[in-house]
């Protein structure tokens, strides 16, 4: 044997083991931070998607519109079906809302202002019934609702498209509509 050296070889041997290790740990580690983001991504377009359609279900958009004649009248309207925290949806998004800058793209940006924008929405929901006995400034936040509702409703409607089809491409699954 000219040149055989064991010590070098158990050295070499080692060193690649160690090597080895090293990147699987990398490998496996990537693989889950890729799971982790497109579960996270489905989830949030799930619950986006669920409030999308508890409020048009529930038809609550309408339901306001409707109820500004009788309160320009200076009658009093309750709001019965459409008041009340989402608690469901703020636990789900809040779980998440320390990791939404993990997402692809824009989306971070995107699912902070929809957050933002539901937060305020709520608020304004809120202060309808603790102005039930205005009229006129459940008139205002009403009117100045709608809008906010509009912006809110199509951000969400192509948030819930782009979460699905991130959390598909991160795990390798085709998004469902």
């Amino acid at each position: 044997m000219t040149g055989f050296n064991p010590t070098l070889a158990a050295l070499f041997g080692s060193i690649a083991t160690a090597a080895a290790i090293f990147a699987g740990g990398l490998a496996v580690e990537s693989y889950k931070r890729d799971r982790d983001r497109a579960g996270m991504a489905l989830a949030l377009a799930g619950a986006i998607d669920a409030l999308l359609s508890l409020i048009a279900t529930r038809e609550m958009i309408q339901e306001l519109m409707e109820s500004l004649e009788p309160l320009d009248a200076g009658q009093h309207v309750t709001f019965g079906s459409i008041i009340g925290e989402n608690a469901a949806f703020k636990t789900m998004t809040l779980a998440y809302a320390d990791r939404i800058g993990h997402l692809g793209h824009d989306l971070p940006f995107r699912v902070a202002r929809f957050l933002a924008y539901t937060e305020g929405l709520l608020h304004d929901l809120a202060r309808l019934n603790q102005n039930g006995d205005k009229p006129q400034v459940q008139a205002m936040l009403i009117r100045r609702m709608k809008p906010v509702w509009l912006q809110t409703e199509t951000l969400g409607k192509g948030l819930v498209l782009d979460l699905k089809r991130e959390g598909a491409s991160r795990s390798r699954r085709p998004a469902k509509n």
